[in-house]
C-alpha cells in the first residue's frame, strides 16, 4: 500500500461495531490520489484549541463531518478499508431526523450569532426585523424537523 496523501483530509463520522454494541466516532481521513478514503486516524479525534475561538472553529470544522455520509470499517482479505454506509444501515432511532434537527438547530444558532446578533444589523431597524422574520422561520424548521412526519398545517415560505 502507498502512502496515504496526508495534504488531502478531513473528519469524518465511522460507524463501528464492539461486540454487538454499534457506536459513531469522528475520525481524520485521508485521501489516495483518486479521492478514495485510504487511510484514517486509529483513535476518535476531540475538538482541541489553544484558545477558546480555536477551541470554537475546531468544533465548527468537525462538524462538518456530519454533512458527509457515514464510513465503516471493511475487511477485503488482510485489509482494511472505509466504505460508505447505506442510509438504511444508519437509519435507526430515527437518526436522520434527529440529523435534520441538529442541523437546522445549528443554524438558528449560526444565524443569530454571526448575522442578527452583528451590530450593522441589529442597529438597522429595517434589517433588524427581517434578521427577526428569518430567525422566526429558522426556528419554525427546527420545530418541524423535530417532527417531521406530522402535519401541523404551517408552510414556510
Amino acid at each position: 500500500m502507498n502512502a496515504p496523501n496526508t495534504s488531502v483530509w478531513n473528519h469524518r463520522v465511522i460507524r463501528k461495531l464492539r461486540g454487538d454494541r454499534l457506536y459513531f466516532e469522528i475520525h481524520e481521513v485521508y485521501y489516495d490520489a483518486d479521492g478514495k478514503p485510504d487511510a484514517w486516524t486509529e483513535d476518535a479525534v476531540a475538538p482541541f484549541g489553544e484558545s477558546l475561538d480555536e477551541l470554537r472553529r475546531d468544533c465548527q470544522i468537525q462538524r462538518l463531518a456530519f454533512s458527509k455520509p457515514v464510513l465503516f470499517v471493511d475487511r477485503v482479505g488482510d485489509k482494511e478499508i472505509l466504505r460508505e454506509c447505506e442510509p438504511e444501515i444508519i437509519m435507526q432511532d430515527r437518526w436522520l431526523e434527529h440529523e435534520a434537527m441538529d442541523r437546522s438547530s445549528q443554524f438558528v444558532e449560526m444565524f443569530y450569532n454571526q448575522v442578527a446578533s452583528h451590530p450593522a444589523v441589529s442597529q438597522n431597524e429595517k434589517l433588524k426585523k427581517q434578521a427577526k422574520v428569518i430567525t422566526a422561520a429558522l426556528c419554525e424548521l427546527y420545530q418541524m424537523t423535530s417532527n417531521p412526519h406530522q402535519d401541523t398545517g404551517k408552510q414556510l415560505s
